[in-house]
């Protein structure tokens, strides 16, 4: 990827400017799995020393993001990602 504007930070999941990305994330999850399969945490959950929580900005605008839970030293657990309908197709992901 060749994109300058493009940033992948660790950031808190409740830092402010990522309401729609978690907005979208949410519904996402909802209209495309079944009530009783969706197993997505709180955003507030998420803030825990095990989980790391990524944003990708494009130009400061955030349009992604992603959740990595530590499980042990060489394994890990993806909790979250989403990345913005309008950004797709890009290989962002």
């Amino acid at each position: 990827m060749t994109d300058s504007a493009l940033q992948i930070t660790r950031e808190s999941p409740l830092g402010e400017g990522l309401e729609l990305l978690c907005r979208r994330h949410t519904a996402a999850m909802h209209a495309d799995t079944p009530p009783e399969s969706i197993h997505m945490l709180p955003l507030a959950a998420l803030v825990d020393p095990a989980i790391a929580f990524f944003v990708l900005r494009d130009a400061g605008q955030p349009i992604g993001m992603g959740a990595v839970k530590r499980i042990a030293p060489q394994h890990g657990e993806i909790k979250s990602m989403h990345v913005l309908s309008e950004a797709r197709g890009r290989g962002l992901s």
